[in-house]
């Protein structure tokens, strides 16, 4: 009896250390990997880029008896506001020559709804 309990228990715990981790959320890459910028256009009237995020990881937390799920993508840093959840932030300096004018344009190519993936198990 002794041997079944501390089997269960040590199952038990295995399982929750396993389901407690990271776990990455695939975009477009089942391999983790930090997003990719690449330059498209650099002129004087002109700076294009590209960003390529695979994917992100998830971790279920529990604070204070709630449970949370904490997102990070490799390489990015995050929000720190307080009483704001923590968002991931790809951060890339652009250099742009000094003019009177400047315009930023940003075309999102491509976008996906996760909302029924970060649903929190009760």
């Amino acid at each position: 009896m002794k041997k079944l309990i501390f089997a269960l228990s040590f199952t038990l715990l295995f399982l929750n250390c396993i389901f407690a981790q990271q776990q990455w959320v695939e975009f477009t890459s089942s391999t983790p990997a930090q997003p990719d910028v690449q330059l498209i256009v650099s002129e004087n009237s002109n700076v294009s880029f590209s960003i390529e995020v695979y994917g992100m990881y998830s971790e279920n937390i529990t604070e204070q008896g709630t449970n949370y799920q904490r997102i990070n993508i490799p390489g990015s840093g995050k929000t720190v506001i307080t009483g704001e959840p923590e968002m991931p932030i790809i951060r890339q300096l652009i250099a742009i020559p000094e003019c009177d004018d400047v315009t930023l344009t940003i075309a999102v190519t491509k976008q996906m709804n996760l909302i029924r993936s970060f649903l929190i198990q009760k």
